[in-house]
């Protein structure tokens, strides 16, 4: 069993890398920095939340 200590540090490193991305297309959709943000830290609950579906190996950004 993978210890969750071990899959939480897998998301924070994965998510870390894949944020400016994910920032920049938001700006680009919204046009708008604060809801922008706003909107990342939404999107950041949810990929907590639905990280068990993520496969290791997979692309991280493409998935987010």
């Amino acid at each position: 069993m993978e210890d969750p200590k071990d899959r939480n540090a897998e998301f924070l490193r994965l998510y870390n890398a894949a944020q400016p991305l994910l920032r920049g297309w938001l700006l680009a959709w919204l046009r708008d920095f604060h809801r922008a943000e706003d909107l990342l830290q939404e999107t950041s609950v949810v990929l907590w939340q639905q990280f068990g579906e993520f496969r290791t190996g997979g692309s991280f950004s493409a998935w987010a």
